[in-house]
């Protein structure tokens, strides 16, 4: 009885370690939106994400392939942290911060663009669970130049078989009964593909 108790407090004390939360960072930055725009990216712990490169282009991207290839070790961690520079909360974004579950690995962060400049966004998109060991992932590289003053939300997905890389243009939200949610996606925005 004493071996079995002392087993159930252990498991108790283990699993209650891989309880997750998500925590939201603020960070003050110095954003004119005269001449930047901001961009929130969502990425997956188990996975490397998301990468822009700031004033760069897609022959820049082929030329100098260093940028291409990123690994991580899939392993989620336990506290996700979603970093913030003050653009409007989505719906989307609202959920990331709501996460209470260990195998929810999804988090965002938002950085300032130079409006009118492009960057190429460099990221991947990893899918499991149609069925025993079934996977899909491919890697999306792309090149958009965001417009100053218009915050942004890039995110990764499939459409038909095959992987999408989103950028919306965020609007305002005034009309949704959570006051949390002060945006919705606009219009989604096009970019050009990188070889």
């Amino acid at each position: 009885m004493k071996k079995n108790l002392f087993f159930l407090i252990s498991a108790m004390i283990v699993l209650s370690g891989c309880s997750a939360k998500a925590v939201l960072v603020k960070n003050s930055v110095d954003y004119d939106p005269k001449t930047d725009a901001r961009i929130r990216i969502y990425n997956s712990a188990a996975q490397k994400g998301t990468k822009i490169f700031k004033g760069k282009t897609c022959q820049d991207y082929s030329d100098n392939k260093v940028y291409a290839n990123r690994f991580y070790n899939g392993l989620p961690r336990k506290t996700l942290k979603n970093t913030t520079i003050g653009i409007p909360l989505t719906a989307t974004s609202i959920e990331r911060l709501n996460r209470s579950s260990y195998n929810d690995v999804i988090y965002f962060s938002e950085e300032i663009l130079t409006a009118n400049t492009p960057v190429v966004i460099n990221g991947n998109h990893f899918t499991t669970g149609y069925g025993p060991g079934y996977y899909e992932s491919c890697q999306i590289v792309g090149e958009f130049t965001p417009e100053a003053g218009k915050d942004y939300e890039l995110r990764y997905g499939e459409t038909n078989n095959h992987c999408r890389l989103y950028i919306y243009e965020l609007i305002p939200e005034t009309s949704n009964e959570d006051s949390r949610i002060q945006a919705k996606y606009g219009k989604d925005m096009p970019y050009k593909k990188c070889n």
